[in-house]
């Protein structure tokens, strides 16, 4: 988990470099989810929008509906992904914007994956 610092998540087929929405591809997250915890990851767990990211405000809230009941399903998520699907989520977000736009050096204890890039290796600590 050291050497992780970032995660992007999208569903897919099998040998077809295509983003899809959460559910439409072949992707089996309950085990890919559950290694990032069994390594102890604690970084962001990013949904891929990449050429759905013109339709956000629909795909977004469709993600988040598929990746819950996910979560129903495991027993252990890495931390990062339960804030995001948290009902708090959106607090922490705005107090992480104000924060950051008051100080932009705060960007490094906020998101800790942009503090392991801008040190040019494994975060503080770690």
């Amino acid at each position: 988990a050291g050497r992780l610092v970032n995660v992007h998540i999208e569903d897919m087929r099998r040998g077809i470099h295509d983003h899809l929405d959460f559910g439409e591809g072949e992707i089996d997250f309950p085990p890919v989810l559950g290694a990032l915890a069994d390594v102890g990851y604690r970084g962001l767990v990013c949904v891929e929008l990449s050429r759905h990211g013109h339709a956000a405000h629909v795909v977004v809230p469709k993600a988040i509906r598929f990746l819950t009941g996910v979560m129903e399903q495991m027993s252990a998520v890495p931390e990062p992904l339960r804030a995001v699907l948290d009902e708090n989520a959106a607090a922490w977000l705005d107090e992480a914007l104000a924060a950051v736009t008051e100080d932009p050096a705060a960007i490094r204890t906020r998101f800790p994956a942009v503090r392991a890039v801008s040190s040019g290796g494994a975060a503080a600590g770690e």
